[in-house]
Parts: structure tokens; C-alpha cells; sequence
């Protein structure tokens, strides 16, 4: 659907869009948030209804008064949106956590959302996923809000299954008494947000992890045997506080060694729905969690996770790695020439593309400067150019010659720009997308 509405909200500094929901920040250190931010599951069980019934359930909800006796459509609302452990508590407080306007959020202690960029290509201050939103306040402390069943809020308290508002994501220090322990985490200059984990990074290039681990996304592991060939293991299931993702190794044929110093700062890191990478100070990009690598089994290619992260393959020597981000199942590199390469699974195929990454977008295509380079769900979004803007959205695709015609321009693009407008950023969430314009 290419029909986009005008937000009701003036100086929008920072987006972000969840699977249900936005999130907004202003230049008037205003922090906003509309739709259903505390639901992942039930968004799957709606959006499984009728047509009709779900439209008319819609309507019923934004509609019907806290105070009313719900009718038949209510009822329905109720069975799908009402969570019974959080109701003795919360009661309708959150009316079943739908929020059919904007309405402001507020920060713990007085602090504020940063609104303004750090000094670092494709950081984020604002994050949204499924039913769970992390924001970097302008202390430097990162705050999280909305589902926290698989610690994915970070909070360190595994018997809060929502967090209603926004709390500080602790670096887990001690655990006791089913309660983690530990300082809040300070000094993060970009945030980033898997399906049930997250990602930060701080000033000094050290990157932590939190929420669902079962597939190795927090690049925590084991080697099964004392011979370190025989592979990893993940072991972490779940963690409700932040830990450091540190162990950076490079593999070859003969040796194994580990980053360590400047060359295992990390620069760039991306969170996909269940896999994560970065780049290092060493110019190596890392790969970890599900599905996040290839090995051929007979004649076909399948895809295997990588419980720790392991160095990608592929990519260009000698030119530097400008930055990472990752969809939902792939993960895309921006070369220094303006040049793309990915890895991950296919978008036509639901298959490997392959056991190295592949170029998606050739050298010569994309101008300087590039403003916004951000994958999401089954694409990458790229924005680049002065005067003559482009807006560019690349998949990737099984084959190469699918791949070479890969890239275009939306065809919302021209009606968006049509007033003289410059789009600054796209983002994309499970049904919906947000863009912000110049005007």
C-alpha cells in the first residue's frame, strides 16, 4: 500500500517502527508512541482473523471507553489483546495497551531522548521491535519498555513479563533470588533491537547483549569438545541484564586466533530478528545467531547458526567496511566505494544465498554522501546524494542476474518529494512504514 497519511506531529527528529507500533522523538526533547508497543504474539493471533472481524474489531477498540461493558467485538478485543497475568495490576490503565493517538512517554530521573546524531554512521538513539522499544537518553543511559518474557527489556527482573515504562537496561553484575543485579549501563551511542534481544554499544567500542540467547544472538558459547574444530554450542538461553559480547576470533585453515586491544573495539553493530553482527577497529565484519551462516550439505546449501561470532567471508581485501545492518534474515555490508555485499537468506528462495557474501549493489550506483544505510525486514533502504537525491530499496536475491536489476526507487518516493521535500529516513516495521521528510 503506497497511501501514506501525515503524522500529526511537528519536528520529528528520530523514528522508529515496531511490528505494532511507532515511536517518535522531537527537537523539543519530546518522546511520543502510538499503536500496541507491549504485543508480539497477539498481533500474530489478530492478524489471523477474518477481514471483517478484524476491521470491526479495530474500529470496537479505538473507539469503546475504559469505563463501557465491552459488546460482542469488545469481547473479542479482550480475548485477543488482555493479558491476565499483568490485569490484577495494571487493570485498564493501558487499555490493553493500545494507544490509538500519539502520547508522550517519559524517561526515568528527568532524562530526556537524544535527539541529535552522534558522530557515528548509522547509529540509532531509538529503536522499536516486536512489542519492545529502547531509547538512549541524553545521560547515556539506555532505557527499554514493553514485552520482557525472554529478558528482552533487559531490566533484570525476570517476573516482569511487561515493562509498562521505560526502565534502565542493567550490565548484569550478579545473579541471586531470580534478580539480576548491576549498574545501569552508561556512555551508549546506538542501540539496536532484534526480535527478542537487543544490542548496545558504547563510547569505547565495547557492544552487550541481552534478551533471547537459544540461538546464539548474544554470541555466548562453548566449544562442544576440547577440539575446538568440532564447533560451538550456545549457553544462553536468556539474559535479563546486558553482557558483553567480546570473543571475536578469527578462523583459518591452520590457526585460531582471538581480537584483542584497539582491533576488538567495535565500530558498527546491527541486531536482526535472531542473529547479530558488527564490525571491529580491525576492519572484520562478525556474524552470530541463527541461520546466520551457510555450509553445503550433498548439492544443496542450507543454512546453520553460529552460536558465537564468526569472521564473514567474501567481502573485498584491502577496502574498508563502512557499516552493517541487518533484516531479518540477511545482513548487509556498505563498502567504501558505495558498494553492498550480504549474506544471510534469500528472499526468493527462503534459501542460503551462499557460504560467502555476495555483492548486491555494484560500485558506481549509489552517490556520496549516504545519509541512511538501514536493512529491515526483507530489504535494505539506502539514501544518498545532495541536490539530486536518491532513495534507493536493494533485496537480496538467489541469483545473479536477479541481483543485478536488484535496485529501484519506491513509488511512494515521488509523492513524498513532489513539494520540493528531501526524505531523511525510512522505517520500515512488520506492516507498516514511517518516513520522515525535510518539511
Amino acid at each position: 500500500d503506497n497511501e501514506f497519511i501525515t503524522l500529526p506531529l511537528q519536528n520529528v527528529t528520530r523514528a522508529a517502527a515496531g511490528w505494532g507500533h511507532t515511536v517518535l522523538a522531537t527537537n523539543n526533547d519530546k518522546l511520543y508512541v502510538a499503536g500496541r508497543p507491549y504485543d508480539f504474539h497477539n498481533l500474530l493471533r489478530f492478524y489471523r482473523l477474518p477481514s471483517l472481524v478484524r476491521r470491526m474489531t479495530v474500529m470496537q477498540s479505538l473507539m469503546m471507553e475504559k469505563s463501557e461493558e465491552p459488546g460482542i467485538f469488545g469481547r473479542i478485543v479482550d480475548s485477543v489483546f488482555r493479558n491476565s497475568k499483568d490485569q490484577d495490576t495494571h487493570g485498564d490503565e493501558y487499555h490493553r495497551g493500545i494507544f490509538p493517538e500519539f502520547e508522550e512517554i517519559h524517561l526515568p530521573d528527568g532524562d530526556l531522548p537524544r535527539t541529535k546524531s552522534e558522530d557515528i554512521f548509522g547509529a540509532k538513539s531509538l529503536a522499536a521491535s516486536a512489542g519492545l522499544t529502547a531509547i538512549i537518553g541524553k545521560s547515556g543511559k539506555l532505557y527499554t519498555f514493553g514485552l520482557n518474557q525472554r529478558g528482552q527489556c533487559g531490566n533484570g527482573d525476570p517476573l516482569a513479563h511487561h515493562v509498562w515504562e521505560p526502565q534502565a537496561v542493567l550490565l548484569k553484575e550478579e545473579e541471586h533470588e531470580l534478580k539480576v543485579s548491576g549498574k545501569a549501563l552508561e556512555n551508549i551511542v546506538h542501540v539496536d533491537l532484534g526480535l527478542q534481544h537487543g544490542l548496545a554499544l558504547d563510547r569505547e567500542g565495547n557492544i552487550f547483549g541481552w534478551g533471547k540467547g537459544a540461538r546464539g544472538q548474544l554470541g555466548q558459547s562453548q566449544f562442544k569438545t576440547e577440539n575446538f574444530e568440532d564447533g560451538r554450542e550456545p549457553t544462553v538461553d536468556f539474559e535479563f541484564g546486558a553482557i558483553p559480547i567480546d570473543e571475536f576470533e578469527i578462523l583459518t585453515d591452520h590457526s585460531r586466533s582471538i581480537l584483542n586491544g584497539s582491533d576488538s573495539r567495535v565500530r558498527s553493530m546491527s541486531a536482526g530478528w535472531n542473529h547479530s553482527s558488527c564490525i571491529t577497529e580491525s576492519n572484520h565484519a562478525f556474524v552470530w545467531g541463527k541461520n546466520a551462516l551457510a555450509k553445503m550439505e550433498g548439492d544443496s546449501l542450507k543454512p546453520v547458526d553460529s552460536p558465537s561470532p564468526t569472521c564473514v567471508e567474501g567481502l573485498p581485501s584491502g577496502m574498508e567496511i563502512k557499516s552493517v545492518s541487518c533484516g531479518s534474515h540477511h545482513t548487509s555490508f556498505l563498502m567504501e566505494d558505495n558498494s553492498v555485499y550480504a549474506i544471510g537468506i534469500a528472499t526468493d528462495t527462503a534459501e542460503p544465498i551462499g557460504c560467502t557474501a555476495v555483492q548486491i549493489v555494484p560500485s558506481g550506483l549509489i552517490d556520496s554522501p549516504i545519509t541512511q544505510f538501514s536493512s529491515h525486514f526483507d530489504r535494505t533502504t539506502i539514501i544518498a546524494g545532495d541536490d539530486d537525491q536518491q532513495v534507493l530499496e536493494v533485496q537480496m536475491w538467489s541469483t545473479k542476474e536477479l541481483r543485478s536489476a536488484a535496485v529501484f526507487e519506491p513509488e511512494w518516493v515521488e509523492a513524498l518529494t513532489e513539494d520540493g521535500s528531501k526524505v531523511q529516513a525510512v522505517e520500515r516495521g512488520w506492516l507498516h512504514t514511517v518516513v520522515l521528510t525535510s518539511s
